[in-house]
């Protein structure tokens, strides 16, 4: 019954994706597979503390880009990453409604979560 429930669920998770136009490889680039929920949580928690920087113009928030380094990288709240503790090695920006999880070393986006 639980892997029916795993089952039912990926596919959810897929269709989801899918309708977004992200692919499978996108969504697990973290090495892990952020639930949907949690997504959720991060987005609107990073949102209310986010600062109001605006990116350069030509700057795409999109996994694999290269954030410039005019931009500054936020921490991750304390609450999530002691609750999610694979996070803590990523930054985050919020661009055009948009949050970028980052890899601070690279500066590489290797997350984008919306609403």
């Amino acid at each position: 019954m639980k892997s029916l429930f795993i089952v039912g669920a990926s596919a959810l998770f897929l269709a989801g994706a899918v309708s977004l136009g992200i692919t499978t490889a996108e969504r697990i680039h973290l090495g892990f597979a952020l639930p949907a929920d949690e997504e959720l949580d991060i987005y609107q928690q990073v949102r209310k503390s986010a600062s109001k920087e605006a990116p350069p113009a030509d700057f795409r928030p999109q996994i694999g880009a290269k954030v410039p380094r005019s931009v500054a990288l936020n921490s991750l709240p304390g609450d999530l990453t002691n609750r999610l503790p694979e996070l803590r090695k990523y930054d985050y920006i919020v661009t055009q409604d948009v949050v970028a999880l980052v890899d601070p070393a690279t500066r590489n986006v290797v997350d984008v979560l919306i609403e």
